[in-house]
């Protein structure tokens, strides 16, 4: 199952703290972020479910967002580019 929105950000924001990465990527991200909604998938939780304290969260990181995060990680920033190109377009 996909991580929670909010710890697809932290990853992201630990790999761009990381020595080695270009200024360019945290210029990418900010441009991605203007477009937050192709970053993000709402899933539907069943509301007659039993609430526990480990709930997922009903916002998950879209397979484009997640795909983004993985070149990252990778360091192919010319795949973080294209990725961009397609969430920002």
């Amino acid at each position: 199952m996909a991580a929670p929105f909010s710890d697809a950000l932290e990853e992201l924001a630990l790999l761009l703290r990381q020595n080695g990465s270009p200024g360019d990527a945290v210029d990418s991200a900010l441009r991605v972020f203007e477009h937050i909604d192709k970053c993000i998938v709402t899933k539907l939780q069943n509301m007659s479910a039993q609430i526990t304290d480990d709930g997922e969260s009903a916002f998950q990181p879209s397979d484009l967002f997640s795909h983004y995060i993985s070149a990252v990680r990778a360091r192919d920033w010319p795949l973080v580019s294209v990725i961009e190109h397609k969430i920002c377009s």
